[in-house]
């Protein structure tokens, strides 16, 4: 028979390992006690009070030499990726049998580079404010679609410019305590009111 003292050490040794498993992987819910959002009433109600005085959030455009970094943050499919490139480099030579670059592409001049690259993409950056709880969101702009798990290390990537002035954010997954999001273009961080799974809320955006 297994004494009370070697049940309990065994159980701290499983709390322990499950853990480690929850901070290397972010999965979590694994055991009891996982790490959740810890938001008080008063936290959130300054949230939407915030959101609501927000008149826009002022967007980056990417720049000419930024543009193949861009369309590689946006994780395309290698379809999809060489046909925006071909819309935002109309003068991009591009191989129809391979969809890439022949050897010797010939270069854009750069004004022209410099008036085709201001078409669409600017950046974007999402985190989760509060606890890596695993919280999932939908970003939609301008018909690119981009889901991402949220984490406290901020995640940047294109988008196009949404022609109706807005983005939409979507929660897809709460991982505990309601979805926190904060969203960045620039300097300027913001926190979006705590969201519910399916909840979407627009983003008033503008180009300076």
């Amino acid at each position: 028979m297994f004494s009370m003292g070697s049940i309990a050490l065994a159980l701290c040794i499983l709390a322990v390992l499950g853990l480690g498993v929850e901070r290397l992987t972010g999965v979590v819910g694994l055991f009891p006690g996982e790490e959740t959002d810890q938001v008080s009433e008063q936290q959130a109600g300054e949230r939407r009070r915030a959101f609501s005085a927000l008149k826009s959030i002022a967007l980056v455009r990417v720049g000419p030499a930024e543009l193949h970094a861009a369309v590689g943050s946006m994780k395309l499919p290698p379809v999809e990726r060489e046909r925006l490139l071909e819309q935002i480099m109309p003068s991009r030579a591009v191989s129809p049998e391979l969809g890439m670059e022949p050897p010797q592409a010939s270069i854009t001049p750069p004004a022209v580079r410099e008036a085709s690259a201001t078409l669409p993409l600017v950046w974007i950056t999402l985190w989760d404010t509060d606890a890596m709880d695993s919280d999932i969101v939908r970003l939609d702009s301008e018909g690119y679609s981009r889901t991402i798990t949220l984490s406290k290390s901020p995640t940047t990537f294109a988008v196009p410019i949404p022609q109706s002035g807005v983005m939409n954010i979507t929660g897809m997954r709460d991982g505990g305590g309601g979805i926190t999001v904060g969203v960045m273009s620039g300097a300027r961080p913001v926190s979006l009111p705590i969201m519910s799974e399916g909840q979407v809320i627009g983003i008033p955006v503008t180009i300076p």
